[in-house]
């Protein structure tokens, strides 16, 4: 069980804004612009919170991946405790390098959370670490005409999974 959270932000057009925009054409464009910033504003704080633990703004904040996925063992989340119920504990893998064992750690994680045909959808990392992995795909890279060819990849996948890295994800 998780209490409910929400989010709220206030728009507001001050007088010298009103002023210089006359009309109602002129009001209509202002207000839709605020409330564009205003909607990217609590897209920014709803991502950065998502990486959060939750404790944030006397509690308020989304529950994040840092309380979803704690470090901690034997930890309680949505009223369920990992250490009475051990397939709740999350799995963590720990690399000191992605030069010397990163791949590996990686294979590990995909392979022991992956239960027949239920496996990760997704491999959310921080952009270092997808750029780690870009790096050593480049060997790899072919190709296959002059029109097309690309120094960068579109799309990176580890055993078909896509890898996005997002600039709010902790290390």
């Amino acid at each position: 069980r998780y209490t409910w959270k929400q989010y709220s932000a206030s728009i507001a057009i001050s007088g010298i804004e009103k002023r210089n925009n006359n009309g109602e054409a002129a009001m209509l464009n202002l207000l839709k612009a605020k409330t564009q910033q205003t909607e990217q504003s609590l897209k920014d704080r709803m991502n950065r919170n998502a990486f959060g633990n939750g404790t944030g703004n006397g509690s308020k904040d989304l529950t994040g991946l840092a309380a979803i996925l704690p470090t901690d063992t034997g930890t309680t989340l949505g009223g369920i405790s990992s250490s009475t119920y051990t397939w709740w504990e999350n799995y963590k893998g720990t690399s000191s390098s992605f030069a010397a064992n990163g791949i590996d750690t990686m294979r590990t994680a995909v392979n022991t959370v992956t239960f027949g045909n239920d496996k990760p959808e997704l491999l959310l990392t921080t952009q270092t670490i997808h750029e780690y992995y870009e790096k050593t795909l480049q060997p790899q890279e072919r190709f296959t005409s002059n029109k097309v060819a690309d120094a960068g990849f579109e799309n990176i996948t580890f055993k078909n999974i896509p890898i996005v890295f997002d600039r709010d994800c902790t290390a």
